[in-house]
């Protein structure tokens, strides 16, 4: 087969870096919503240059310590990201899917993974010097993983996460997890940990998450300053750049760029109609719809559940003790609703929506999410039974923009804020006639 029509790692740095220059030139747009494809820029640059840099690249699952691989010098890739990323800019995601059913994946699984299954086919995938990942409730992650051991030949790491982790004896087994992957990727980097560097790394780390936690104030806002193009920005900086010195760069400069918006009177959208959240995750398939909202509804979205870190996330206890901060840390982690009951689930959605005053809900709900898809009809009732919010729940896939097409998805938004603006329980939270 041809390769041509899809992108290396090299081809992909290079269209990213051409996308960044022209978003400086859209005017209107936050520094930080620039700043936002600039670190995802970074983050393919970083695996492009890995060989010439002379390190190495381990691919990794969703909620994987960064903070060990970055102070051991490993460039992580992250599957999903990866794939968000490269279908973002061009390729061919169904020809992909294409590719992984005819080997045998089946069809319903995860999207991220039948992508990532049909570069290794086509031969395009990036090199993985090594691969980890841990017991997701997503269960698909380990099988599309083992792919990648399996196609490349590369050792693998498999961490058994306790489903719970909030007992002391279940951080202390899965700080244990974390110590065997230190000692793996010691193993077969032929480098020991610099636990000074861990220590550095870590508190980072939790710079970073107090930055986050800051920056949902604003998000919080009515009305809001944090416009769409930067609304997931400190979900990008602490989950795939956690313990990078760049994490904690970029989140200053959006809390300081947010000061400047809230001083100057500057808001998201002007009139702000509408305010709602995401349940489940992004539209990664078409972010461009949420600029769309924006600028024809006025509609601003002020959270996405699983960008939001749980409770107070006061996960750094001891700074002499890193590995043990990061085995707390998973409590609290963003995206940790995969590893609870779905009433929990159910209840930070509530409380999310009470606290950021939302007037709507969207579920995303993608056809590959065993785990999301589950939980759209009780998120859908609770919100709208218990707080009187609207929620629209939206089939994709979500990265196939095919599945769910742009003019389609906006019939959809448009019916349903028509319908959430003649709502009585908008009207009454609005202090409408």
């Amino acid at each position: 087969m041809s390769t041509t029509q899809f992108m290396t790692a090299t081809e992909l740095a290079e269209r990213l870096h051409m996308a960044v220059e022209g978003l400086k030139k859209k005017p209107g747009l936050m520094r930080a919503g620039v700043g936002y494809l600039q670190l995802v820029s970074d983050y393919v640059d970083a695996v492009a240059n890995a060989k010439r840099d002379g390190k190495l690249v381990v691919i990794h699952g969703t909620q994987m310590p960064t903070e060990i691989f970055y102070a051991m010098d490993i460039v992580p890739l992250f599957n999903e990201l990866y794939s968000v990323v490269l279908t973002m800019m061009g390729a061919p995601v169904r020809t992909l899917y294409d590719l992984s059913a005819a080997n045998g994946l089946p069809t319903e699984i995860c999207a991220f993974n039948k992508s990532m299954d049909g570069l290794l086919l086509a031969g395009v995938a990036p090199k993985f010097d090594l691969a980890a990942w841990h017991g997701s409730s997503c269960d698909n992650t380990p099988w599309c993983l083992q792919n990648v051991a399996k196609a490349q030949n590369i050792p693998t790491f498999f961490m058994d996460r306790p489903y719970k982790i909030f007992a002391d004896h279940t951080v202390a087994y899965w700080k244990k997890q974390h110590e065997e992957l230190i000692a793996f990727l010691e193993q077969h980097s032929g480098r020991k940990m610099d636990y000074d560097r861990l220590k550095e790394a870590v508190d980072l780390s939790y710079r970073a998450t107090r930055l986050s936690l800051e920056i949902d104030k604003f998000s919080e806002m009515v009305p809001t300053p944090m416009s769409s193009e930067a609304a997931f920005g400190p979900f990008l900086a602490c989950r795939q750049f956690g313990g990078h010195r760049k994490a904690v760069e970029y989140l200053e400069g959006l809390r300081d760029e947010l000061k400047e918006r809230v001083a100057n009177g500057v808001q998201a959208a002007n009139p702000e109609r509408f305010r709602y959240i995401f349940d489940v995750s992004c539209p990664y398939f078409d972010m461009g719809l949420l600029a769309l909202a924006q600028q024809k509804y006025g509609a601003v979205v002020v959270a996405d559940h699983i960008a939001r870190w749980r409770g107070t996330a006061e996960w750094f206890t001891d700074p002499d003790d890193p590995v043990g901060n990061l085995a707390n840390k998973q409590q609290f982690n963003l995206g940790n609703e995969n590893y609870q009951p779905g009433v929990e689930w159910r209840d930070q959605v509530l409380e999310l929506a009470q606290k950021t005053k939302a007037d709507a809900a969207i579920f995303w709900n993608n056809i590959g999410c065993r785990t999301g898809a589950s939980m759209w009809r009780i998120l859908k009732e609770s919100l709208e039974k218990k707080l009187g919010v609207p929620s629209l729940t939206i089939d994709c896939d979500i990265l196939d923009p095919t599945y769910a097409p742009r003019k389609v998805v906006e019939e959809q938004m448009d019916r349903f804020f028509e319908m959430v603006e003649n709502s009585n329980t908008y009207k009454a939270r609005r202090g409408l006639s």
